[in-house]
């Protein structure tokens, strides 16, 4: 996405960090029936938030929603995001989940969640790591550190890991997202 000009065409838009947030999201969006009025846009990094609202049309947007990582520090996360929306004059809430008030409305969500440091990645292997297989990956991240290979985004090695011994072979996120997290949601629904 090239940024600046940006036209959003949907009431609420919500503004992700990456692709795989954007691809889990958008198949969230679809499973729930939303995705007529949601608009899900990946704004390739955290650094061009403020590029993206300084220069985009929103014109059609009731709700603007910004998730981002905690990463290594969750309030610092949404202490980020919320004075960044609010130099660019927006309300904001007064904690992550919440609604703000105005005439565009903003939440800001940051994964796994408000307490706990993290990413998207996070959440999906804490839903994950009950599963028997599991203990595959837990043995496969064993054997790495066990040859000193430093696992920079253990939750990211971890789910792709996960990925590579339940899913054919050529299966990437886009995929396993589609066809496993989904599947478990409906699933879990009937």
């Amino acid at each position: 996405m090239k940024l600046g000009n940006e036209k959003f065409n949907k009431s609420v838009v919500i503004l992700v960090e990456g692709k795989t947030d954007k691809i889990f999201l958008e198949e969230l969006i679809k499973f729930i029936k939303r995705e007529r009025d949601i608009q899900v846009v990946d704004i390739e990094g955290k650094d061009k938030l403020k590029s993206l609202i300084k220069f985009s049309d929103f014109s059609l947007v009731k709700i603007l929603v910004v998730v981002q990582d905690t990463d290594n520090d969750p309030k610092r996360a949404f202490q980020s995001i919320r004075d960044t929306l609010k130099n660019l004059g927006f309300s904001t809430p007064s904690k992550p989940y919440e609604i703000s008030d105005g005439n565009i409305k903003t939440a800001i969500i940051i994964l796994p969640d408000e307490d706990k440091e993290g990413d998207l990645e996070s959440l999906i292997v804490e839903h994950l790591k009950n599963r028997p297989e599991f203990s595959c990956v837990e043995g496969f991240v064993d054997c790495a550190e066990s040859f000193n290979i430093d696992l920079k985004k253990l939750s990211k090695a971890k789910l792709y890991a996960y990925i590579s011994i339940t899913s054919e072979p050529d299966a990437n996120f886009d995929t396993f997202i589609k066809k496993k997290i989904i599947e478990t949601m409906r699933d879990l629904k009937n």
